[in-house]
This record gives C-alpha cells, structure tokens and sequence, in this order.
C-alpha cells in the first residue's frame, strides 16, 4: 500500500512538473508567471507533506479545481460572447 501511495504521489508531481512547464510557456506577463509559480510551489509542498491516500486525494481535488477556475477565467471573454450571443438569438 505504501509503494502505491508513493507511486501516485510521484505521478502527480511529474504531471504538476509538466502542466506548469507547459502553463510558463504560455504566460505573456510576469503577474501571471508569479501566480502559476506559486500555484506550482503550493501543490508540491502539500504533495511532499501528503502522508496519507486522502491528504493525496485532497491536494488533487484543490488542484483539479483551481484548474477549473483558472479556465473559466482564461475563458471568460468567450463564454461571455457565447451566452449573450445565444440571448439575442
């Protein structure tokens, strides 16, 4: 069980690892560059201090939602567009 519970934590660095590489790529301002490496900073030391399945499962979830919320900014312009375009329709 212990080897399965560092194997997990050990994906989720790697795959945190790679969407923050590939999120610094993207980034066209240093205030954005500041909050993605903070995000990053933030999810590898709850992973590290995770000691349980759950702790692991939380870090997760908080990141999954962020991630949710980050989109719907990013987004926001064009969902605006979408739901008022199909207003006047």
């Amino acid at each position: 069980m212990w080897l399965l519970f560092q194997k997990r934590n050990s994906v989720l660095q790697m795959h945190e690892r790679k969407i923050y590489d590939e999120e610094c790529l993207k980034i066209d301002n240093s205030e954005k560059y500041t909050l993605t490496k903070q995000l990053f900073e933030s999810i590898s030391k709850s992973l590290n201090e995770a000691e349980t399945k759950e702790e692991i499962d939380g870090v997760d979830t908080k990141y999954t939602l962020n991630k949710a919320v980050i989109w719907v900014q990013h987004n926001l312009h064009h969902l605006r567009f979408m739901l008022f375009g199909f207003i006047r329709l």
